[in-house]
């Protein structure tokens, strides 16, 4: 087609588009256009507005829900930190892991043993809690070394939950107590390790909740039988001193409990029945245990660990008053803050002040009465401390306090840190666990001296018992088993019978030696 007819074609076109009638715009169709428009800008607005409101909702609920229960991560940090940065340290986590690897080894759930005796100073709970993990995870140590932290992380949710129901009313009460109790020192330092003393805490709670419950209507036999829970799972965690805990603010009751004062005979009758309730559960595991174990066995536990100590109880190794510095140690940093202590003042028609004040108070004389005092005794009432201060504390300032609590429990660890690099030698039993399993894969027999506690036999794995020689026969027990080694456990040397020092390690401050007749190189 040639350039003309493009040219002719293209002026047709424009002639016709020329010659049609031009309309009018219509205004009213524009309007209608822009008011459309306009509807749909405000609907894509509002939409967007209700997402990022969403988006906003979500993030502050998720940070309430941090703050309400990031004291659960707090409370496990210290574990977490121990796994990484010390040992099991001697003489208690390395016995109670020892009792439990017996126990293990054994397969004898009724009689706890140490070092292939019998051993009646503590009940079985702690042991069998480690069991318990070894047969789902596996014999290790990361286990045993969580059962105290997690028993703490219960702990305080059941003075979270102590508070709600003591001012149902208050709920940042609850939210608080938690977050004071976990930042404290005593719960930091006491609360991660390998010990009894979070597992009797979480029961002194639960039998408290009961009590408190009790108290508000004590014809509700189900709280009577949370207290009866609450007692036996404390005596199967530390023995009869979980009655110190519970049973003083249950007898001081009518300082408290308007029921208990109107009816105090019904009150002392269902706390007789809630104890043996108690007794029962702790009796399930005694009774076969004393049986087993033997004649010996069954004096240690129902005499020697119970009206042994009662009768021992006044003895008084320490002062009666080292608590009123053991307590306020424990509740570092919160000790310094005089605007908690406001929570020891006790106006009428406040019950809940009132009960755990004689849970406290009530608990601590009580302690100051027993001649063994030490500092972690004290842990159970901590929890009361928690609660009496959170009641102090306007609502508007438990984030800040929470906020107090994660600084202190990090630079508590931060420090501990600092400190185990330097001592942490002194404290880890592997090296001369694996020197004494050498030895003896070697053929050569391990003995020790009296008041051996297991601790070398976890980190060892050892499957046998080390047999306690008396110094006054080692001279004899070499000349008939001249290839023994004796390991001691102290500076003091061994008797002059020609012994010579294998290897030493620190050890607490002191040394383990192995000591053996013979030239006998490691």
């Amino acid at each position: 087609m040639s350039a003309g007819w493009w040219k002719s074609s293209g002026q047709r076109i424009m002639a016709a588009a020329a010659s049609r009638p031009r309309r009018g715009i219509d205004s009213r169709a524009v309007r209608r256009h822009g008011q459309g428009l306009a509807r749909a800008e405000r609907e894509i607005i509002r939409l967007i507005s209700m997402q990022a409101s969403d988006i906003g909702s979500i993030a502050t609920s998720r940070s309430a829900l941090l703050q309400s229960r990031g004291w659960l991560l707090l409370a496990l940090l210290p574990a977490i930190w121990g796994l990484f940065a010390r040992p099991l340290l001697p003489i208690d986590e390395t016995r109670y892991i020892g009792v439990a690897w017996e126990m293990w080894l054994r397969g004898d759930f009724l009689v706890p043993h140490l070092n292939g005796q019998p051993y009646s100073h503590k009940p079985p709970l702690l042991f069998w809690l480690i069991n318990a993990g070894w047969a789902l995870f596996g014999v290790n140590e990361w286990w045993p070394r969580l059962v105290g932290p997690l028993a703490g992380a219960v702990a305080a949710g059941l003075c979270a939950s102590l508070g709600r129901q003591i001012w149902p009313d208050r709920p940042e009460i609850a939210r608080l107590a938690p977050w004071l109790l976990v930042g404290a020192l005593g719960w930091v330092v006491y609360g991660h390790m390998l010990m009894f003393d979070t597992l009797l805490t979480a029961s002194t709670l639960l039998a408290l909740i009961g009590l408190w419950r009790a108290g508000q209507d004590p014809a509700r036999w189900r709280a009577w039988l949370l207290v009866s829970a609450g007692l036996g799972l404390g005596l199967l965690s530390k023995g009869p001193v979980v009655l110190l805990h519970v049973l003083l603010p249950a007898l001081l009751a009518p300082l408290w409990s308007a029921g208990a004062r109107a009816r105090p005979l019904g009150w002392y009758l269902r706390l007789l029945l809630a104890t043996a309730g108690g007794a029962a559960i702790i009796l399930a595991w005694a009774l076969p245990a004393a049986a087993a174990g033997g004649d010996a066995y069954a004096k240690a536990i129902f005499l020697t660990q119970t009206a042994g100590r009662v009768t021992n109880s006044f003895a008084h190794t320490r002062p009666w008053w080292v608590y009123l510095l053991f307590v306020p140690a424990l509740w570092l940093p919160w000790s310094l803050l005089p605007r908690l202590w406001r929570g020891f003042r006790v106006g009428r028609g406040d019950p809940g002040r009132a009960f755990l004040l004689c849970w406290l108070l009530g608990t601590v004389v009580a302690l100051s009465a027993v001649s063994g005092k030490q500092p972690h005794y004290a842990i159970p009432e901590l929890p009361a401390l928690a609660l009496l201060a959170a009641s102090a504390v306007p609502a508007a300032d438990w984030r800040r306090l929470a906020t107090v609590a994660t600084a202190a429990c990090v630079g508590l660890l931060a420090v501990a840190t600092v400190v185990f690099q330097f001592i942490g030698q002194n404290y880890n039993m592997r090296p001369p666990a694996e020197l004494a399993v050498a030895l003896r894969a070697r053929g050569l027999t391990l003995i020790t001296l009296p008041g051996y506690k297991d601790q070398l036999t976890f980190a060892g794995r050892m499957t046998e018992p080390l047999p306690e020689i008396p110094k006054y026969r080692l001279g004899r027990w070499f000349d008939e088993h001249p290839d023994s080694v004796l390991v001691t456990m102290s500076d003091r040397p061994p008797p002059e019978i020609g012994l010579g020092r294998l290897a030493r390690f620190p050890y607490r401050g002191k040394h383990i030696d192995f000591w053996s007749a013979r030239n006998t190189q490691p």
